[in-house]
């Protein structure tokens, strides 16, 4: 059986925000993806995560958030894919 890979997960936590980031442990970190919730406690709220890439997995927030994507139903029904 082939040993897992080792992750490193981040957390930093703020005022109004929490923003996380999952990196690949090796001989050097790479970065697999990033996120985070944005405005927490306002209407305007917004929840997402993506990729090295730039690729988001998940994105829920008004649609006119930055996260570019629609509404939260349509963010979570892209998250749904790579889960």
């Amino acid at each position: 059986m082939k040993p897992a890979e080792q992750h490193i997960l981040t957390i930093n936590g703020g005022s109004s925000s929490i923003k996380f980031a999952l990196f690949a442990a090796g001989d050097l970190l790479r970065r697999i993806l990033a996120g985070g919730i944005e405005r927490i406690g306002l209407p305007e709220a917004t929840f997402g995560a993506k990729r090295r890439s730039g690729r988001y997995l998940f994105a829920r927030g008004d649609s006119a958030g930055s996260h570019g994507g629609g509404g939260h139903t349509d963010g979570l029904d892209r998250g749904a894919q790579y889960a």
